[in-house]
């Protein structure tokens, strides 16, 4: 909602100093994101974090950052990993390139079939940069280690029902052999 608010104001105040200005000619008036990117719109991380993990959808349609970015090790698995993890993004690039990255996802190649027809509102790349600034000082998630662990208690999970289900079975088996094989040692 604030979001056109500022780019209504950036506009506004870009005009005017056009006409007030002597020298119209000379003088250019500052693009919109210039303006917009002094005062940006102040973002929740935690609204963020549902953003990019999926939890909120975007408005406009667009696909979860998780589905292949991972950032502050969400979820039992974290992201995914067709992209680079976004954990650090924001110490490593800072507030103007995530900005920029935001504004116009459709410029990097993979991201450009999934958000060229449906951009991202400011709101919500104000959530994201505020949810992004907010895990840049944790440790990126090691995935490989978080999925093995998640596999091995998935396989003694297993294990153990399969003992669970199959003991009287095997003992069932086994004990007439044994019978059997104790009369043949016998007689």
């Amino acid at each position: 909602m604030l979001g056109w608010a500022t780019a209504f104001l950036a506009e506004a105040t870009s005009f005017a100093h056009v006409i007030h200005s002597k020298d119209r000619a000379k003088e250019q008036p500052a693009p919109i994101s210039v303006l917009a990117k002094e005062r940006p719109i102040p973002g929740d991380p935690l609204i963020g974090q549902r953003l990019f993990n999926g939890t909120i959808p975007f408005q406009k349609g667009g696909a979860s950052c998780m589905g292949c970015h991972n950032a502050g090790g969400l979820g039992a698995l974290g992201g995914g990993t067709l992209g680079p993890d976004m954990t650090r993004i924001y110490k490593e690039h800072g507030e103007d390139e995530i900005i920029a990255m935001l504004s116009t996802p459709s410029s990097y190649p993979t991201m450009k079939f999934l958000y060229e027809s449906r951009p991202l509102t400011p709101q919500e790349q104000s959530h994201l940069r505020a949810f992004f600034q907010a895990v840049a000082e944790q440790e990126p998630a090691r995935a490989t280690i978080r999925f093995s662990l998640l596999a091995l208690g998935c396989v003694l999970i297993f294990l153990f029902s399969a003992q669970l289900m199959w003991r009287k079975r095997l003992q069932k088996v086994r004990k007439p052999l044994v019978e059997e094989a104790l009369k043949k040692e016998a007689g």
